[in-house]
């Protein structure tokens, strides 16, 4: 009896045993790893260093919307902006005139007289798209045979005629105006070319035209402004004297013949100039006067 006990005792032990084996433990390595993982999971989140791919193809799509819209903006933009026209080109007066032929002239005459003299002559550049042929066929028709005659007077050794020959220009809008002084070496008598050319075209003007481009449409105005001018200035020159002794040639200077010869030009600050001959009984009978009209 006693040993059957002792059986059902150790049969009992058995068993509790082995139903606390069947029990799950939790194993402490295990759980520290999961611990870690979930903590790293969290902070993925929190920090954001890596986004889900869905939310960062959705960013990528909205930043290429944003560029392709800014892009079309930016051309509608450029698209409507003002067409600019080409600045014209604003030349001066320097530009217009240079050096068309100048010529020294150093020797001794016969006669032991010195010169040392030179001659220059203007020419006008085609440019702003005008060409100035003709007023430089005017000007070179006039001046050489200026310095044909100095030539001549060197290889001689005779008296040059010509001391001189300069010239100033003045451009006052599409108006340029070229005035070239021809200086006598006996005596002080000087003669001028006058020439008044548009630059726009090349076009030269002469008086009516030039008043023209002034913007004066009554020209006989303009012509009885002329024949003040000059009355004045013969006054002016032989104020004191009597003139009783100048009527005829007064009356030659005053004549239509002689103030149609005249010659206008456009001077410095825009002042409206005239090239007038005034006849005199001294002096060769006549001088060449440069006179700014009212």
């Amino acid at each position: 009896m006693k040993k059957i006990f002792t059986a059902i005792i150790i049969c009992g032990l058995i068993l509790s045993f082995t139903a606390c084996s069947e029990i799950n433990i939790p194993d402490k390595s295990s759980s520290k790893t999961e611990a870690s993982a979930t903590s790293q999971g969290e902070q993925t989140t929190e920090e954001g260093s890596q986004p889900p791919k869905e939310n960062a193809s959705e960013q990528t799509d909205s930043t290429e919307t944003y560029t392709e819209a800014e892009t079309e903006a930016e051309t509608e933009a450029e698209t409507q902006k003002p067409t600019e026209e080409p600045t014209e080109i604003q030349y001066k007066a320097e530009d217009y005139v240079s050096v068309g032929k100048e010529k020294n002239y150093k020797y001794k005459d016969r006669t032991d007289n010195e010169y040392d003299v030179t001659l220059r002559m203007p020419k006008v550049n085609n440019i702003g798209g005008a060409v100035f042929t003709e007023v430089n066929n005017a000007i070179e028709n006039d001046c050489e045979q200026d310095f044909t005659e100095a030539d001549m007077s060197m290889q001689g050794r005779t008296s040059l005629i010509v001391s001189d020959m300069d010239y100033k220009y003045y451009l006052n809008g599409n108006i340029l105006s070229i005035v070239i002084s021809h200086k006598v070496s006996a005596g002080s008598f000087i003669t001028y070319g006058i020439y008044n050319v548009d630059v726009r075209t090349g076009e030269m003007l002469d008086n009516q035209r030039l008043a023209q481009e002034l913007g004066i449409t009554d020209y006989e105005e303009l012509r009885d402004r002329i024949k003040e001018a000059i009355r004045k200035d013969y006054g002016r020159r032989y104020a004191g004297k009597n003139l009783s002794e100048y009527d005829e040639t007064f009356a030659t200077t005053m004549s239509d013949s002689n103030i149609d010869n005249s010659k206008l030009f456009v001077g410095k600050d825009g002042k409206i100039m005239v090239h007038c001959i005034e006849y005199v009984q001294a002096g060769g009978g006549r001088s060449a006067q440069i006179i700014e009209i009212d």
